[in-house]
């Protein structure tokens, strides 16, 4: 959870400073979401797809994305997590440079799942297909 929060704190920090918005916390609660999101529905589409050859329906991963949403809503900003989180300012090793790269790394990994991980599940398909004999 520790990561968690420098990674909560860092994207308050961009929500804040950077694009100067008048919320940042929500918008903060908003991407950690979509990324968390992502993660998730890839970890389920290639858990379906290699063992049970079924791909999630499009409404399913948004009724995933409202779900984690809703959650982390009432876990971060509604139990006042996030403002402790905030005013700890928490870093990775009590280094600005490795929490940054923390978490840059962190969401360009996420953020890649949805360009590397459609491909990884048409091989995957394409695999379990040839496997079960089905031209």
């Amino acid at each position: 959870m520790y990561c968690m929060g420098v990674i909560y704190y860092y994207f308050y920090l961009f929500y804040r400073r950077i694009l100067k918005d008048n919320e940042p916390h929500l918008l903060t609660v908003l991407a950690l979401s979509f990324l968390e999101s992502l993660v998730l529905i890839a970890i389920i589409d290639s858990v379906l797809i290699y063992f049970f050859c079924i791909d999630i329906d499009k409404t399913l991963m948004f009724i995933f994305l409202l779900l984690i949403v809703g959650a982390n809503y009432f876990v971060l900003f509604k139990s006042g997590w996030a403002k402790h989180v905030v005013n700890a300012q928490p870093r990775f090793l009590k280094s600005k440079w490795l929490s940054a790269a923390l978490v840059i790394f962190s969401f360009l990994i996420t953020v890649s799942i949805m360009f590397w991980g459609p491909i990884y599940l048409k091989i995957a398909l394409d695999e379990w297909i040839a496997a079960i004999g089905v031209t």
